[in-house]
C-alpha cells in the first residue's frame, strides 16, 4: 500500500496541475491526459461569494463553509481515508482522479451523489433541491464525517457541522480554472439560494 500510495500521490499532484477535468473524450478507466495549466481569471464562486473566508474569526462566529488547501493537504487527507477503505479502488482498476468534484450527503451524513465532471455537476446542482429525491450513488465515497475530518479547518467545527442535520453539498475545485467554471458558477448560484433550499455547501478551493 505504501508503494501504491506514493504512486497515487504523484499522479494526484500531476493530475491536479494538468487535469483537463472532462470525461467526454475519455474511455472509462483511460489515464487522464494533460492539458494547459489553470487560467489566471477568477471564478465567480470565489469573487462573488460573501462567505469565502478560511478563518473562523473572519466569519464573526459563523461556521466556515469555504476553505483553501494545497494539493498536498488534499492528498494527505484522501490517502489516509483510502488506507482505511481499500474497497474504494476495485481490484484491477487504476485510481483515476478527476476535478472538480461534488459529493452530496443526506441529513444523516451518508453519500447519495458523487460527480466528477464540471458540466454534469453544474446541471445536477441546478436541479436542487428537487433533484435530491433522485440522487443516488454506488461509488464508495467518504461519509460526511470522514470528509470533514480530512481538513483541519472543517474538523475544528465537526461537532457543529454534524449536529446541523441537513443535506450537504461538498465541493472540491480549482477556483481559477476554466475547466471548473461551470461547477463553480453553479455552486455560487446554489449558495445564493441557500435560504430557500436549506442546503449547506462546504467548498474546498485548491491551490498548488
Amino acid at each position: 500500500m505504501t508503494i501504491v500510495r506514493f504512486v497515487c500521490l504523484v499522479c494526484l499532484t500531476l493530475t491536479l496541475v494538468f487535469l483537463n477535468g472532462c470525461r467526454s473524450n475519455r474511455n472509462p478507466g483511460e489515464p487522464i491526459s494533460s492539458s494547459s495549466s489553470p487560467s489566471t481569471s477568477s471564478s465567480p464562486s470565489t469573487s462573488s461569494s460573501p462567505s469565502t473566508s478560511s478563518s473562523p474569526s473572519a466569519q464573526h462566529g459563523k461556521l466556515v463553509d469555504t476553505i483553501k488547501v494545497s494539493v498536498e493537504e488534499l492528498s494527505d487527507g484522501y490517502f489516509q481515508w483510502l488506507d482505511q477503505h481499500p474497497e474504494a479502488i476495485p481490484a484491477g482498476q487504476k485510481l483515476t482522479v478527476l476535478m472538480p468534484t461534488i459529493d452530496v450527503y443526506s441529513p444523516a451524513g451518508d453519500p447519495i451523489y458523487f460527480g466528477a465532471d464540471s458540466a454534469s455537476n453544474a446541471a445536477f446542482l441546478g436541479t436542487l433541491p428537487q433533484g435530491i429525491r433522485d440522487a443516488k450513488t454506488t461509488v464508495v465515497r467518504p461519509s460526511l464525517k470522514e470528509a470533514i475530518e480530512m481538513f483541519p479547518e472543517f474538523k475544528a467545527q465537526e461537532d457543529a457541522l454534524l449536529a446541523d442535520k441537513r443535506y450537504t453539498v461538498f465541493a472540491v475545485t480549482y477556483p481559477d480554472w476554466d475547466h471548473c467554471k461551470e461547477q463553480n458558477e453553479a455552486v455560487a448560484k446554489l449558495r445564493a439560494r441557500a435560504a430557500q433550499t436549506s442546503i449547506r455547501i462546504l467548498e474546498v478551493l485548491l491551490h498548488k
